[in-house]
């Protein structure tokens, strides 16, 4: 469905899109709000994940880089797992307000 979770920087924003245009878009929800604000920071996250792969490419040997961008998997972990908890809330509170 429109929620389905797919970790990728294309699909963070795809779904950000469709929650800016979609029903969801009046929506003031708490729940959409910090939902929307995840999806932002990983798409920032992830821009930086690809800046760090090439800086990395460049530089292989760089203990840095390769810190940076394993601990930063596990920031995009962690924030996927909220968007899919803040996800089922979301779908949680519309079906109480059928």
């Amino acid at each position: 469905g429109k929620f389905s979770i797919v970790r990728t920087m294309t699909d963070a924003a795809a779904l950000l899109a469709s929650l800016d245009t979609g029903a969801e878009a009046s929506d003031s929800s708490p729940s959409l709000a910090e939902l929307r604000r995840e999806l932002h920071s990983i798409t920032h996250l992830e821009r930086s994940q690809e800046e760090l792969r090439a800086a990395l490419g460049e530089s292989p040997d760089d203990a840095d880089y390769a810190e940076a961008l394993a601990e930063n998997e596990g920031v995009l972990t962690r924030k996927w797992q909220r968007v899919a908890e803040l996800k089922q809330r979301y779908e949680d509170e519309r079906k109480l307000m059928v």
